[in-house]
C-alpha cells in the first residue's frame, strides 16, 4: 500500500470517529434534557420515562401502562396515590411541568401533585394542580412553575383524579429547568383549578349551613353521584335513601381547628341496624387522620326523627372533611334529610343543648348516648381505601370471657381499584398471611374491587 492510500484510509477512519463522537454527545444531551420522546432514559433527567414508552420504568410498580392502536403508551389512575415517581430535582431551582391528560370515566378533574421532603423526613410545601377537561381527546395542561425548596432532599410526583370514582389518562409528563428570562407560566406552590369558571358552583344553604343541598330539594347536586337515591314524600319533601354504602358523601369546607354543630333527620327504613353519620378528616396530602366522628342513631319509631345536635371539632391539621351517610347494616336502607353543619358561634343552640360526643364511635339510643370505641390510628391510610369503609360495628369472634384470647375485633374492608393485600395489611397493622387466613384465601394477588375482606385485629370485644 502506497502513502497516498494510507493517507486516504486514515482520513476516512478519522471522519468516522469524529461523526460517532458527535452523535454520542448530542444523544446524551437529548436524554439529559428529560423531554426526549425517544426510548433513551437518563438517570440525570428530572423525570424518567415520562411518555411511558418503556412501560412503568421509573414509576411505581402499581403504575398500569396501556397501549393505544397507534402504539402510543400512557397510564390511567383512580383517586389514589399509587402512580408516582421519585424525581431528580435540584434544590432551590425552578422547573416547568408540562403534561397531557385525557378525560376518562371520572367526573372531577385530573390532578398533578409534587411533594417535597426535607431533612429528617420533614414534610415541606407541595404543588397541586387540577385540570378540568374540555373534551374527550388528549389535552395539554398549561405549563406550570415548580419551585423546589432549598432544603428539599427528595421530591415525588403523583398522577391521580380528584374524584373518588372513575379514571383519567396521563401521558408525556415532562419537567425542564426554567430558562433565564423565561416568563413564569403559573403562580408557584398554589392549588390551581384550570377552567374553574366553566364549572357551575353549588350555592351553600342559607343560615350559615356549610352542607350544600342538605335538604336534597335540588336532588343530588353537592353530593357524590352514587350510593343513594333521591326520593320524594307525598307532601313534596325530598330526601336521600341510602343503603350500606360508602359511596354517598359530600366534601364540606370546614376550618381547621373550628367547632361546628351537626344536625340532621333520619327515618327508619328496612335496615336492621342504625343510621350512620360519619365525618372523616384528611391532611393536605390526602392522608386520613386518626380522628373521626361516627354517630350511630338507633330509631325509636317509623317517622322522621332528629339527630341530637352534636359538637364537631375539626383537627388542626385537617385540610379536607367529608360527611358520609349510610345504613349500618349489610341489608336494607334508611332515609336522611336536612343535614346541617353550622359554626358553633353562629348556631341557634345554647352550649348546654349541644352534645360533646368526642372522637370515635357513639351510639345514640332512646336512653341516651353510649361510647362504643375511640378512633383507631391508621398506619398509612390514604384514599385508595375509603376511610369510613374500613370500619364496621365491633363484633365478638369467640364466646370466652372478656379479655380472653378468643376475642378479636373484626374489621371489614371493601376492596377498591388499586388496592393490594400488602397495602391493606399495612393500613391495619397486620400481615398478608393473617388476612389470607381470616378469609380462607390462598393467592394474595387474587382480590377484586367490591370484595369484602375480614381484617383480624386483637382487641377487647365491645358490648
Amino acid at each position: 500500500m502506497n502513502n497516498d492510500s494510507k493517507n486516504f484510509w486514515a482520513i476516512i477512519i478519522s471522519g468516522v470517529i469524529i461523526a460517532a463522537a458527535i452523535v454520542f454527545v448530542f444523544a446524551g444531551r437529548s436524554n439529559l434534557g428529560g423531554n426526549s420522546e425517544g426510548n433513551g432514559v437518563s438517570v440525570n433527567a428530572p423525570i424518567v420515562n415520562g411518555d411511558f414508552q418503556q412501560d412503568n420504568l421509573g414509576w411505581s410498580p402499581y403504575t398500569l401502562v396501556k397501549t393505544e392502536k397507534d402504539g402510543n403508551k400512557y397510564t390511567s389512575n383512580y383517586y389514589n396515590w399509587d402512580v408516582n415517581q421519585i424525581l431528580n430535582l435540584i434544590p432551590g431551582q425552578r422547573y416547568v411541568l408540562r403534561a397531557k391528560t385525557r378525560r376518562g370515566t371520572a367526573q372531577g378533574p385530573a390532578r398533578f401533585v409534587i411533594g417535597f421532603i426535607g431533612p429528617n423526613r420533614k414534610e415541606l410545601s407541595h404543588f397541586s394542580f387540577r385540570y378540568l377537561h374540555r373534551g374527550d381527546g388528549w389535552e395539554e395542561i398549561p405549563p406550570q412553575l415548580i419551585e423546589v425548596p432549598p432544603e428539599a432532599v427528595s421530591s415525588r410526583i403523583y398522577l391521580l383524579t380528584d374524584d373518588d370514582y372513575g379514571t383519567h389518562d396521563f401521558d408525556d409528563i415532562y419537567l425542564s429547568l426554567l430558562k433565564p428570562g423565561e416568563e413564569l407560566p403559573a403562580t408557584p406552590m398554589e392549588e390551581v383549578k384550570q377552567g374553574e369558571e366553566e364549572v357551575q358552583k353549588e350555592e351553600k344553604a342559607e343560615g350559615g349551613n356549610l352542607v350544600s343541598n342538605g335538604d336534597f330539594e335540588t336532588n343530588q347536586p353537592g353530593w357524590s353521584m352514587a350510593g343513594a337515591v333521591i326520593q320524594e314524600d307525598p307532601d313534596g319533601n325530598h330526601f336521600a335513601r341510602v343503603e350500606y354504602s360508602w359511596e354517598f358523601f359530600q366534601p364540606v369546607e370546614l376550618q381547621p381547628g373550628g367547632q361546628y354543630v351537626l344536625t340532621g333527620r333520619t327515618r327508619k327504613g328496612t335496615a336492621q341496624g342504625e343510621a350512620r353519620f360519619k365525618l372523616v378528616f384528611f391532611d393536605d396530602r390526602g392522608w386520613r387522620l386518626q380522628d373521626y366522628y361516627s354517630i350511630l342513631y338507633k330509631h325509636k319509631g317509623n317517622g322522621w326523627e332528629n339527630l341530637p345536635p352534636s359538637l364537631i371539632k375539626v383537627p388542626a391539621e385537617a385540610a379536607e372533611v367529608r360527611l358520609y351517610l349510610l345504613a349500618n347494616s349489610d341489608q336494607g336502607y334508611h332515609d336522611f334529610d336536612d343535614l346541617s353543619l353550622v359554626p358553633l358561634a353562629e348556631s341557634s343552640y345554647r352550649p348546654d343543648q349541644v352534645r360533646h360526643i368526642g372522637y370515635g364511635t357513639v351510639l345514640e339510643t332512646q336512653s341516651g348516648q353510649k361510647k362504643l370505641s375511640p378512633p383507631v390510628p391508621p398506619k398509612t391510610s390514604n384514599k385508595t381505601l375509603p376511610p369510613a369503609q374500613s370500619e364496621t360495628a365491633v363484633s365478638q369472634a369467640g364466646s370466652g370471657p372478656a379479655g380472653s384470647e378468643s376475642e378479636k375485633e373484626k374489621v371489614v374492608v371493601i376492596v377498591k381499584a388499586g388496592d393490594t393485600l400488602s397495602l391493606i395489611a399495612q393500613e391495619f397493622n397486620t400481615t398478608v398471611e393473617e388476612i389470607l387466613k381470616a378469609n380462607n384465601l390462598t393467592d394474595p394477588n387474587r382480590i377484586y374491587p367490591g370484595q369484602k375482606l375480614v381484617i383480624p385485629r386483637e382487641g377487647n370485644a365491645q358490648p
